[in-house]
């Protein structure tokens, strides 16, 4: 359940960046672009939650 939890944590973050993407787009009036801005946001989380989690598992031992 822990590792569960670790895993949600870089989507969570990721969920979050979409947010903040898909508000300024609103704002901006461009939501078309939206499926095209997606696909970085998927890839970086993709990238980057594995190494959050390397991380955290060196520290605990």
């Amino acid at each position: 359940m822990k590792d569960f939890l670790e895993d949600m944590k870089g989507f969570l973050f990721g969920l979050g960046v979409l947010a903040i993407y898909v508000i300024c787009l609103a704002i901006i009036d461009q939501l078309p672009r939206l499926i095209i801005a997606i696909w970085p946001i998927i890839f970086i989380g993709l990238i980057f939650a594995p190494l959050f989690l390397k991380d955290e598992k060196k520290d605990k031992k």
